[in-house]
């Protein structure tokens, strides 16, 4: 059952989403890498620069704000009405790669296609890096996981975080 007529404008979380975006995407509160060339800090933020390490409620805030920037593509880009499980899926979704917009993922949700969406989270499995000067798609463990907790999330409301349940909306 659909819960509301159109995509909130402002964030209406679950009372569990919170600790389940948190919980994916680890805080870490100085300069790291996951793939060769690209750093991250906080919870999961790019960084194009050096940066020295910051405070955990800097990380926090940072994330705060990323997923906000996450809930206002939902509301610009979906045309459909959300579940509560499904808005919120979508915008681990979204705060994770940022690519709801341009995704056929995107397409066939604004088509009504709703059973479609969990197979497309899946397709976002992959990052790019340079093995002997070509550029290669390298499948990462650690997003098929997050994929597939983002469509079990879609499908039956069901919140985890590596394979270990935190909530349920029912």
């Amino acid at each position: 059952m659909k819960v509301a007529e159109n995509v909130p404008s402002v964030p209406e979380f679950s009372r569990v989403f919170p600790e389940f975006s948190n919980d994916l995407e680890p805080g870490n509160f100085g300069l790291y890498a996951i793939t060769a060339g690209t750093g991250f800090y906080g919870y999961g933020k790019c960084s194009a620069g050096d940066l020295n390490n910051i405070s955990r409620e800097t990380g926090l805030q940072f994330l705060h704000d990323d997923v906000g920037k996450a809930t206002k593509s939902i509301a610009k880009n979906v045309k459909v009405p959300l579940a509560t499980q499904e808005y919120d899926a979508l915008t681990d979704f979204e705060f994770n790669t940022g690519a709801l917009a341009s995704s056929s993922l995107l397409t066939d949700l604004n088509s009504g296609l709703y059973a479609s969406v969990p197979y497309k989270f899946l397709q976002y499995v992959y990052t790019h890096q340079t093995v002997n000067g070509k550029r290669v798609k390298v499948l990462l463990g650690n997003l098929v996981t997050r994929r597939s907790e983002e469509a079990d999330l879609w499908i039956f409301g069901i919140y985890q975080v590596y394979g270990t349940e935190i909530g349920q909306l029912h």
